[in-house]
């Protein structure tokens, strides 16, 4: 998944949103903004209820979601909800709001360059207990991260990056990267990254330094859900 200069290479943008959802919110009524019919989505619950086509995702949930799928708000709390875009065309940076309904803001977007036209969407998670380190290593899909607690120091080619809590960052694809975690909380973002086929129901972690292999790994994995994607090409 890495840039490709080839003609053949289709343009994506990968794009991550937060929605605020109040009470009482239905799709039907007021559609989910930057929704689009060749677009590919993956949703993660952050914080509230909701409801899927009827079926009810608690905090921390995470699933595929349609530009026709219905979404409820459950109780009285408004809900807040990640949305990982996968597209062929950019979607509005702007935030969108409808008063007492929902707000709706482009955290981040980036485009990138693929050379196929079916690829693995992957959405996770990854904890960190204090002062963990992730040692210098390489993913082979292209990805946007969101830091939902925490905080992490990215060490990579291109220098040190401090993250916070509510902070977005993209990760090309077989860019080698350090991460160590606060000492004084754990640590957890999700990602979704755009995979090779190959990888399917594997880990994509691969240490760069054979001596670092020995040491130990305490962050963990969570895998909330990975599918099969076709993009509709437009070259």
């Amino acid at each position: 998944m890495n840039p490709s200069n080839s003609k053949n290479a289709t343009k994506l943008y990968l794009s991550l949103v937060r929605d605020t959802l109040f009470d009482s919110f239905d799709s039907d009524v007021s559609a989910l903004a930057q929704s689009h019919i060749h677009a590919h989505c993956a949703l993660w619950l952050e914080s509230g209820q909701i409801t899927i086509n009827q079926k009810p995702l608690a905090t921390g949930q995470a699933a595929e979601l349609s530009h026709t799928d219905k979404v409820l708000t459950i109780g009285s709390q408004p809900a807040v909800i990640l949305r990982f875009i996968a597209s062929i065309e950019p979607i509005q940076n702007s935030p969108i709001t409808e008063p007492s309904i929902y707000n709706c803001n482009t955290l981040f977007t980036q485009s990138i360059h693929v050379d196929t036209d079916e690829i693995l969407m992957r959405l996770d998670q990854v904890d960190f207990p204090p002062a963990a380190i992730a040692y210098k290593h390489t993913h082979p899909g292209a990805g946007i991260r969101y830091l939902v607690e925490g905080g992490l120091t990215l060490v990579s080619d291109h220098g040190e990056q401090q993250i916070e809590a509510g902070t977005a960052w993209f990760e090309a694809a077989n860019s080698a990267v350090e991460a160590t975690a606060i000492s004084t909380a754990p640590s957890q973002f999700i990602r979704m990254m755009l995979l090779p086929l190959a990888y399917e129901g594997r880990s994509t972690f691969t240490l760069c330094n054979a001596a670092d292999k020995d040491k130990p790994r305490l962050q963990t994995n969570i895998r909330h859900m990975e599918k099969r994607i076709v993009i509709a090409v437009s070259h």
